[in-house]
């Protein structure tokens, strides 16, 4: 009885801080230093370090300056945000693509080409770090070793990751 007393305490305690300092994106965009901030179908607030704004709608566009951030599974179905700070800068993200993939600058004039249904994570402090599903296949995925290179991965994770040579990599 203790214990479900405790859980259900608990409960009450969390829940409504997963609610706090959300809102609606507001349709004329913020301005973060000296960049504009628009988009739709976003919810913002304040983050750990500075605004975040999560991607709550299918179809959401995040504009940072010119720099758009599209086709990314919404807020409902797996966690989609991005973090700025108080210059516009990207702090960190987490989302995943939808069937369409996307092109997107984490660092000012570096774009990375992430193909179809691919889970990002980024910090400014480690880079990217790519989640593939498992038994992913490299050869979809041609630009990943060009990033590695340039120094734009910081971790990947997956299953059964079948490299171009044919080779399996299993990384946990």
């Amino acid at each position: 009885m203790k214990k479900k007393l405790f859980v259900i305490i608990l409960l009450f305690l969390f829940i409504p801080i997963l609610f706090v300092n959300s809102e609606e994106f507001p349709s004329e965009g913020i301005i973060l230093g000296e960049k504009l901030i628009t988009g739709n179908g976003l919810d913002y607030g304040k983050g750990e370090q500075g605004i975040k704004i999560q991607f709550t709608e299918d179809n959401a566009t995040l504009n940072i300056s010119g720099n758009l951030f599209t086709n990314i599974v919404p807020n409902t179905k797996k966690m989609a945000y991005i973090e700025l700070s108080d210059e516009g800068e990207i702090l960190e993200a987490e989302f995943t693509t939808d069937e369409n993939g996307g092109k997107y600058s984490f660092v000012e004039g570096e774009i990375v080409e992430i193909p179809a249904n691919m889970e990002i994570k980024y910090t400014l402090e480690k880079g990217l770090k790519f989640v593939f599903p498992k038994d992913f296949d490299f050869s979809t995925f041609e630009n990943f070793w060009d990033y590695v290179d340039k120094g734009y991965v910081g971790e990947i994770e997956g299953i059964n990751l079948e490299l171009p040579s044919g080779d399996m990599l299993r990384v946990y």
